[in-house]
């Protein structure tokens, strides 16, 4: 009897369990008519009915799912949210997971939109999201949606994304250690998590993250992809510049996983790192320091075999590296470092015999002007060898010799000035004159004022006062003011420079055309090549249309102000700042600005500013407005990275107007001035004499912070056409730029002369 009531009762049951879930074929058929509507308004009444019943809940998810789908639909904008509640309540509903497979899709379906629809949310819509991640966690909870969740917080620069990151890789390991079949694919997570370490500086745990992975995943190649991108990262900013303590971390690192990857690359890294170290503390310790030679042998020790050869590839390295411009080493460094690896690799050589291999190294790669140097090094540091350098020196000196006098030997003339300044050779300096007469001859006859203006500078530096190189310099001027400084026939009036002419009753600023900026652009260079500058400026497009409202800006108000007020006719905000950064001019515009400001005549210009900032050496990128009365010139340089470019210039080289030697007589100006980088005038005292006269001079105020710092005077009496003004200024001080191997030295006292020859142009 018990037995019977069991399985009635059981039976009841299921009858029970199978009403809850009828199907309700009338919903299903509203479903597929697409009547969406009242498809969710029966299945709401069915709730309502009966409460238990589940399949109105998944034709109400379905019509909220297929409504998401279409456009223009009143109920549309929340139905993917809709969708997941009620599928949440399906989920609890379901208690016996009866129905999960029909409804798995549902539910994929709108873990999988919703996602794709998160990808779009705002900062503003951010707490929402994780809202949503929260639910879709209750709907279907995984690894691999935390995993998402994680990007969604990083993508908002959510402050404990890397947390949850940490977490899920946790969680993530510790399933695979329990039931390795059934861990999700999350080789990406790994991946994140040891870049998130990289960008922390925690290379220790993204080692231990890559681990991990390796035994998650043993053909993985995510996790080593990313883990060699951050080692080749590493090394591309290691360098002959880097410093030792950066270096020591960079080399744990790559040597950290070599022992995990065993790739030929990685030991190719190490050893290069090991060299870049050994070059960190030669620059930073004292001649001959322990630590360098320490360093060294650290490096060399890679080489099984080999290491002399390795020695000397360094030691040419360091040598060539050391041509640059910054971050020099002291070549007796170099010099000291490399004898002593020398004598320790080969016990049994001498002093005198690792001296000769060193040499004959330095010979066999033509390294002539380094030789000279360790010849000279060794003079001093080994007295008892000075027979033996001595024929080292002679045998040098015969080579240089040797190869210069040769016809086919070709080389540009700064590399003869670096051999005729440390050898007193007649041969050299014959060919040193040749190559500079023949180079200055070819530029003139092709009318290269720009490449004259470079090299006259240095062959005058080599041969001051010589009388071929004056006669040659005196055409170029002559020429290059006929050719660039001279009005072309017929240019009167300043129209034909404008695409639309500036209308001051309108406030319209006007557009300056190519013509009219390169016309700019002559006058600077040309004035900036006869001063010694480098020329080839260029104007900014991006930023004129900024001056030529502010050229409008003087015209219209017939005043100057680098602060024009907001009560200005024809005011803004971008004509008063590009106001602030230029040189201005009124009553003229255009190229006869330029010259007008070259002159930098009148009591408030008596620093001569507009002119320093012309020539100002720093800066070859110039904006420009002109109207028809006023001009804005840019002189600050610019931001625009596509323009900015570093042309050569000797920061010991002064900068003067009227320059040294000849000058075109009618651009004189009144105030002479003299420039010169990192130079105090102070205490400067300045004489001028004409054929031992001497010419009375009156020193104006010194003002610096334009350009490079200057020194103004006025001569008490007009020039004469073709007389030798001799101009010296004395009690200069000068600090050292950086780049310079001596920056914290200073020389005071110093005395500056060049002469000056007023002559006259047709």
């Amino acid at each position: 009897m018990k037995f019977f009531l069991i399985m009635a009762l059981a039976f009841s049951g299921t009858l029970t369990l199978k009403a809850q879930y009828e199907p309700f074929p009338k919903l299903e058929k509203l479903f597929e008519a697409a009547e969406y509507d009242k498809c969710l308004e029966k299945a709401e009444a069915e709730i309502k009915e009966n409460s238990k019943e589940i399949y109105p809940y998944i034709w109400q998810m379905r019509c909220y799912i297929a409504i998401n789908d279409l456009d223009n639909y009143a109920l549309k904008k929340n139905a993917l949210t809709k969708a997941l509640n009620v599928a949440i309540r399906i989920k609890n509903k379901d208690k016996s997971g009866e129905l999960s497979n029909e409804v798995k899709q549902d539910f994929e379906n709108i873990q999988t939109k919703l996602i794709e629809k998160l990808s779009g949310y705002s900062d503003e819509q951010y707490t929402a999201g994780i809202g949503l991640f929260d639910k879709l966690q209750q709907l279907s909870p995984s690894l691999t949606l935390d995993y998402k969740k994680y990007i969604f917080m990083k993508d908002h620069n959510d402050v404990y994304a890397f947390s949850e990151l940490r977490i899920l890789v946790s969680k993530h390991y510790a399933l695979f250690k329990k039931e390795p079949d059934k861990s999700e694919n999350l080789e990406q997570a790994y991946a994140d998590l040891m870049s998130e370490y990289f960008d922390l500086s925690q290379p220790a745990y993204a080692r231990d993250a890559f681990v991990k992975s390796k035994e998650v995943y043993k053909n993985g190649v995510l996790c080593k992809g990313n883990y060699m991108d951050h080692l080749n990262t590493i090394f591309s900013n290691a360098g002959y510049y880097s410093d030792e303590s950066t270096l020591s971390n960079y080399l744990v690192e790559v040597q950290s996983a070599d022992s995990l990857f065993n790739d030929a690359s990685l030991k190719w890294m190490v050893i290069n790192l090991k060299k870049y170290k050994a070059v960190a503390v030669l620059r930073s310790e004292p001649e001959g320091s322990a630590n360098t030679i320490d360093r060294l042998n650290d490096y060399l020790s890679s080489f099984k075999i080999g290491q002399m050869d390795s020695l000397f590839r360094l030691f040419h390295y360091l040598l060539d590296a050391n041509n640059r411009d910054y971050g020099k080493i002291d070549s007796k460094k170099i010099f000291a470092a490399c004898l002593e690896m020398e004598q320790k690799l080969n016990k049994k050589a001498t002093t005198a015999e690792c001296v000769k291999s060193i040499h004959q190294h330095l010979i066999l790669k033509k390294k002539y002007d380094e030789d000279y140097d360790f010849i000279t090094w060794c003079k001093s540091k080994y007295p008892a060898l000075k027979v033996q350098l001595a024929g080292y020196h002679v045998e040098l000196e015969k080579l240089i010799v040797q190869q210069i006098s040769s016809d086919s030997f070709t080389v540009s003339p700064d590399v003869i000035d670096q051999y005729a300044k440390k050898l007193d050779s007649k041969v050299i300096k014959e060919k040193q004159y040749k190559n500079y007469y023949t180079q200055l001859l070819g530029l003139l006859s092709a009318n290269d004022f720009s490449g004259f203006a470079v090299n006259i500078v240095k062959a005058l530096s080599q041969f001051p006062g010589d009388v071929r190189f004056l006669a040659l310099k005196k055409k170029w001027v002559v020429a290059d003011y006929n050719a660039n400084y001279k009005r072309q026939a017929g240019d009167y009036g300043y129209e034909k420079y404008f695409t639309k002419l500036p209308d001051e009753s309108k406030c319209e600023p006007g557009v300056v055309n190519k013509l009219g900026h390169d016309a700019v652009l002559q006058k600077i260079n040309y004035c900036r090549r006869l001063a010694g500058v480098p020329d080839s400026c260029i104007i900014d497009n991006e930023v004129s249309a900024r001056y030529q409202k502010a050229a409008l800006m003087m015209s219209a108000n017939d005043n100057l102000s680098h602060f024009p007020p907001v009560t200005w006719k024809c005011y803004s905000p971008e004509g008063a700042g590009a106001a602030g950064t230029s040189n201005l001019s009124l009553g003229n515009a255009f190229y006869d600005a330029i010259m007008s400001q070259m002159e930098d005549g009148g009591d408030n210009n008596f620093a001569a500013g507009h002119r320093r900032w012309i020539l100002n050496p720093n800066n070859t990128v110039f904006g420009h407005g002109s109207t028809t009365s006023s001009m804005s010139l840019g002189v600050f340089g610019t931001s625009n990275k596509k323009l900015k470019r570093t042309l050569y210039f000797d920061a010991k080289q002064p900068v003067c107007w009227p320059s040294p030697d000849y000058f075109p007589e009618n651009l004189l100006p009144t105030r002479w001035s003299f420039s010169l980088v990192n130079a105090e005038f102070d205490k400067a005292i300045v004489t001028v004499r004409e054929g031992g006269k001497l010419i009375p001079v009156t020193k104006e105020p010194i003002a610096q912070g334009y350009g490079v710092n200057t020194i103004v005077f006025i001569l008490a009496k007009d020039v004469e056409i073709d007389k030798i003004y001799t101009v010296t200024i004395t009690n200069v001080t000068t600090y050292s730029y950086w780049g310079d191997p001596n920056n914290s030295d200073s020389n005071k006292g110093k005395t500056y002369t060049y002469q000056v020859i007023p002559i006259a142009i047709e």
